[in-house]
This record gives C-alpha cells, structure tokens and sequence, in this order.
C-alpha cells in the first residue's frame, strides 16, 4: 500500500522532484548541445580562467565571510549564504550564462570544477556543521557529471539523436525550473515574510551587488567579451550549437 502524502508537504515534495529533473535534464542538455572540445577550448584562456577561479572560488567567498562578520544572521541564514558564496559552479550558472548569452561552454568548465571543489571545501570551511565529503561527491557525480558524460557521448556518436532530444531537455529544464520557483515560494513563504526588514536583506543585497562588479568578474566578463568579438571566437560562435532561450528565468536557492 502507498502512503499518502500530507497535503502540506506535497509543495516541497514536488520541488525536491523539480529540482532533481531541473539537474539532470539541464545537463542532459548541455551535453547534447556541446562537445568536448568546446568545453576545454575557452580553458585554454589561461588569464580568463584565473581571474574566474579567483573571482568566484576566493573573493566571493571572502565577501560572504565578511558579511557574515558585520551583519548578524539568524540560525541557518549563515550557512545558506556561505553555501551561496561556495558553490559558484551550480548547476544555474550555465542556465544564468544561457539566458544572458554568455559563454555556456566556459560556465559548464567552471560547474565541474565545483565538482571537484565542493566535497574538499565544504567540510574545511563550514565549522560546527556535520557534512560527509563521499555524500557529497557522490551527488554530485550522479546528477550532474554523470548525465553530462552520458550526453557528450550520445552527441560523439550519434548527433542527430542528440540534436533530437535537445529541446525536449530543453523544455523539461525550462518547466522544472518554474515549477521549482513555485514550490519555493509556497513552502518557504512564511520565513520569507519574516526576512524582511532583517539584515539579512542588506546581506543578500550587498552580496549580489559586489559579487557581481568585483574587478576580478569584470575583467573575466571583459576578456570572454574579447573572446567573443573577436573573429576567431565570432567563427567559433557561429558554429557552437546554442540553447533556445526560454520567456524568463530565474535562479532559485535550493
């Protein structure tokens, strides 16, 4: 016998259950629009890639740390805001990249540096909070790199399957995402409500404003700028297979 589940956990169930499909048909998807080769081909940007590094994998840690010094968090709010400044290479950051026309190639080289950086940091950085590196690594590996490694070799060997079931990732991503959004604000409505006016407002402010106009992300906006323009990155954007943009999209905290 099934046992139901109460009315008041279905939102969160269904937004655990979007957030798992918005994961693996995200990556699905960008195997299957991407190659191997231009993934690593913006890698070898040596500049690029160590002011992106730098920008996200120390500065905006660093800036989470000294907010977390100046305002004072409730119970929680500190460890999200730290997991936020963390884990740059989320899964949205290629979503974020598609949406504003960005390099996604260089946005999924950054998400697999996550991957390899997440389950060694969180467990050095976040004191007082039990975490198993090996869980870590293994979600990880499962949701995202694994359907990634899948997708880059259906699209090695049989592009016209892989150019086939893109939109359909396409749109299961788009609609995981939304009904994700959804989820969110049903089940968490009430401790948004109590967030406003704390300082946890000016915190999150503060943070998306200089995590966004640092110099070091300014000048890796401007050198994949470069890139782009220039004609070499215009050929190697023509021929680059890209995502349809969906209406409107919006990154979550999950």
């Amino acid at each position: 016998m099934v046992d139901a589940v109460p009315f008041p956990d279905f939102p969160g169930t269904v937004g655990v259950l979007a957030a798992l499909i918005f994961v693996i048909s995200s990556m699905l998807a960008m195997g299957f629009s991407l190659s191997v080769r231009e993934i690593i081909e913006p890698l070898k940007n040596v500049r690029l890639v160590i002011l992106s590094l730098a920008a996200n994998f120390v500065l905006t840690p660093l800036l989470t740390l000294v907010l977390l010094l100046v305002f004072p968090l409730s119970e929680g709010l500190p460890t999200g805001l730290f997991l936020l400044g963390a884990a740059a290479g989320a899964p949205f950051r290629p979503k974020l990249a598609q949406v504003a026309k960005g390099d996604i190639a260089f946005a999924v080289g950054l998400m697999v540096v996550t991957i390899a950086y997440m389950p060694i940091a969180l467990p050095l950085l976040l004191s007082g909070v039990t975490i198993d590196p090996r869980e870590i690594a293994q979600s990880l590996i499962l949701l995202m790199l694994l359907p990634l490694t899948i997708a880059l070799l259906v699209r090695a060997r049989y592009e016209e399957i892989a150019t086939g079931l893109l939109p359909l990732m396409n749109q299961a991503t788009n609609l995981a995402l939304l009904t994700r959004i959804v989820a969110f604000f049903v089940v968490y409505f009430t401790d948004l409500v109590g967030v406003i006016g704390t300082t946890a407002i000016i915190a999150a402010v503060i943070f998306l404003s200089v995590s966004r106009s640092s110099p070091a992300t300014s000048s890796a906006d401007r050198a994949a700028a470069r890139n782009v323009c220039s004609p070499s990155g215009r050929r190697s954007a023509t021929s680059r297979r890209r995502w349809p943009l969906p209406p409107s999209t919006s990154p979550t905290r999950t």
